[in-house]
C-alpha cells in the first residue's frame, strides 16, 4: 500500500485574486522628499523591496505583483535601475546593506512618514552604516 502526501496548496492557487496591495501614495511621496540612500543625491525614486523578510513580517512578492508601499526606499534613478537589473538582495548586499537591514530600514521610515526630519535621520544613520 502506497501512501502519497498532498502538496501544499500554493499561496496564490489558480483561480485565486493575489491579495491586493496596501497603497500608501502620501509615504511614496515621503520618500521622494530624501536624498538617495547609496549616493546621497537628488532626485530619487520610490524603490520597492520585493523579497521577503518573514523575521520582520514582509511577505516576498509574487510574479506581476507589486509590493505594498509600505516597503521602499529613496533610490536614484540609476541605482532603481540596477537594483531591478540583477537579484535585489545581491544588489543591497553588494552596496554594504544586509537584507534584513534594509527592510528595518523600509519600516522605519514608513512609521516616520510624517516626520521629514525623522526621515532625514534615518537615512543619515543608513548611509553611516553602507560606510562602515
Amino acid at each position: 500500500m502506497s501512501s502519497r502526501i498532498a502538496p501544499l496548496p500554493s499561496p496564490i492557487m489558480k483561480g485565486q485574486r493575489k491579495r491586493p496591495r496596501k497603497c500608501n501614495k502620501d509615504n511614496l511621496v515621503a520618500i521622494r522628499e530624501l536624498p538617495c540612500i547609496l549616493t546621497g543625491v537628488w532626485p530619487v525614486e520610490a524603490a520597492h523591496l520585493r523579497s521577503g523578510c518573514l523575521g520582520l513580517g514582509k511577505r516576498d512578492t509574487g510574479m506581476q505583483e507589486k509590493p505594498d508601499d509600505a516597503y521602499v526606499v529613496p533610490l536614484s534613478p540609476a541605482k532603481h535601475r540596477e537594483q531591478h537589473s540583477m537579484n535585489e538582495i545581491e544588489f543591497w548586499k553588494a552596496h554594504g546593506f544586509e537584507w534584513r537591514d534594509i527592510v528595518a530600514i523600509a519600516q522605519a521610515l514608513y512609521q516616520h512618514r510624517n516626520d521629514l526630519e525623522a526621515r532625514h535621520v534615518i537615512i543619515q544613520e543608513a548611509r553611516r552604516w553602507q560606510s562602515d
